[in-house]
């Protein structure tokens, strides 16, 4: 799988490469933020492209117990090689070599309606395909009342596009529109097949089995992490823009125009697999 390759090559420096970038310091603390926000101690809870486990750990350490996954081995074995030696994590921490398409086998583990709830962070979802199968396994999975919290990378992003025109280069200011385009894991690694969904189409996909409860940007008015080093240099600039972002990120249309959006759901009580 080109994007499980793709991860195996960035795991060993993935950690490394997300502290010393300012943009993705704020992505993992806001993510998580909210994560500890929608699930509690005693919950069981999947992971959908765990990474390096951090959000998985955080969540651990809380109570929470995850099945983490990820298409990657690579990112596994740094998830197991963090767990190795913690006994209370090792036991609230499953991980499990798993590409987000292949979901469903989870049911033959656990069964229907076992889980409190889902997640996945930062975009895992948007190297699957099928998001309408995704959503009908994750409905099964998750019980009545459960949470599903995802972001997802944007089909538009306002800074994205403004950036890249800037920058004269159209072909990557304009990617996203498609709904379709080649990415990396890593400045000059393997491509994979990315897909962007608007959010609208995205609540219209879930809707059948959740209810939308909360969407927020992730960020719209703060640059994307690859442009880091613009408000890395500039604080003051990195401030005003973080306080604008707090003030709007929930509302519209800004949600709709960030890098990514992060959206919560409610597992509803009327659908039956």
């Amino acid at each position: 799988m080109p994007s499980a390759t793709a991860f195996n090559a960035a795991a060993s420096s993935y950690d490394a490469d997300a502290s010393a970038n300012l943009m993705m310091r704020w992505l993992r603390r806001e993510s998580l933020r909210h994560l500890v926000k929608c699930f509690k101690e005693g919950d069981t809870v999947l992971e959908i492209g765990c990474g390096t486990g951090e959000e998985a750990i955080a969540l651990a350490r809380r109570g929470v117990r995850v099945i983490a996954t990820d298409a990657s081995p690579g990112m596994i074995k740094v998830v197991n090689d963090k767990l190795r030696g913690d006994v209370v994590l090792s036991e609230r921490i499953r991980t499990q070599v798993l590409p987000a398409q292949q979901l469903a086998t989870l049911l033959d583990v656990y069964g229907a309606a076992s889980l409190d709830g889902a997640y996945s962070s930062l975009g895992a979802l948007n190297c699957a395909p099928d998001l309408a199968g995704m959503a009908h396994t994750l409905a099964t999975l998750v019980r009545p009342g459960g949470k599903l919290t995802i972001s997802i990378l944007n089909k538009y992003c306002l800074w994205e596009t403004a950036w890249y025109v800037a920058a004269l280069k159209p072909s990557l200011a304009f990617r996203r529109w498609s709904g379709h385009a080649q990415g990396t894991a890593l400045p000059g690694g393997p491509s994979i097949d990315v897909f962007y969904w608007p959010v609208n189409q995205v609540e219209h996909t879930f809707k059948p089995h959740f209810r939308v409860d909360s969407r927020r940007a992730l960020p719209w008015a703060l640059l994307p992490t690859y442009a880091s080093s613009f408000l890395k240099r500039r604080p003051r600039i990195f401030a005003a823009l973080n306080r604008v972002e707090r003030r709007t990120a929930c509302t519209w249309p800004f949600y709709k125009l960030g890098d990514h959006v992060l959206i919560e759901m409610t597992r509803t009580k009327d659908f039956s697999a």
